[in-house]
């Protein structure tokens, strides 16, 4: 199976996974659907990524099975569908990093992550319109970060870049300058593990 076998429902807003969709060539709609955010200290940053993930496609299957029961507008159009959903952490040292809070933290973060290593996790949990089967997966990449200083984080900070980030930091946008190297899939990095995804897909139909 292929990104362009199904029609999408991307049950999230991030501009990143919504861009990178469309540079697939991929038909989309996108589907927020509220669901629990929070984060376990019991789970593993790969365990707590696949959790959130799950937690969001089942969140956007319901908001789907109630809009059918109101006869409302399919947003498939009567085609068959998948549901992929996902999120990102940042983790380092045992610490998990998500959105900052505000700017004291986004502050915090990035001098957290200076100089040093940090982790990128993303999960994603894929569904199947007329199947009760479910792709769950992860997939880490590590970034090393160079020695940048007070002032680049302050300035950095001023452009409000990082305050929707987890970790408060985008390598694909302002931030990519501060970067040492990666090992690992760039994709996810930028928030969707694209490339693994398509791999998945690949061997879904021999699941």
């Amino acid at each position: 199976m292929k990104l362009e076998d199904r029609f999408i429902i991307l049950a999230s807003g991030s501009p990143r996974r919504i861009e990178m969709l469309k540079e697939r060539g991929a038909e989309f709609c996108v589907l927020k659907a509220a669901c629990d955010e929070d984060i376990s200290c019991a789970l593993s940053p790969e365990e707590e990524v696949m959790a959130l993930a799950f937690r969001k496609n089942r969140a956007a299957e319901r908001l789907l099975a109630d809009a059918k029961e109101k006869g409302e507008e399919d947003p498939a159009g009567g085609r068959p569908y998948m549901i992929i959903s996902g999120d990102t952490l940042v983790h380092k040292g045992g610490r998990i990093l998500g959105k900052p809070a505000d700017r004291e933290e986004a502050e915090e973060m990035l001098r957290f992550l200076r100089g040093e290593k940090n982790t990128v996790c993303s999960g994603v949990c894929v569904s199947f319109s007329g199947s009760p089967k479910k792709l769950l997966f992860f997939d880490s990449t590590d970034v090393y970060f160079k020695d940048y200083g007070d002032e680049d984080i302050r300035a950095y900070v001023d452009s409000g870049e990082p305050m929707d980030k987890a970790g408060a930091y985008a390598i694909q946008e302002g931030f990519g300058r501060y970067l040492d190297h990666l090992d690992g899939h760039l994709d996810n990095v930028i928030g969707f593990p694209l490339e693994m995804l398509e791999a998945v897909l690949a061997k879904a139909d021999k699941l």
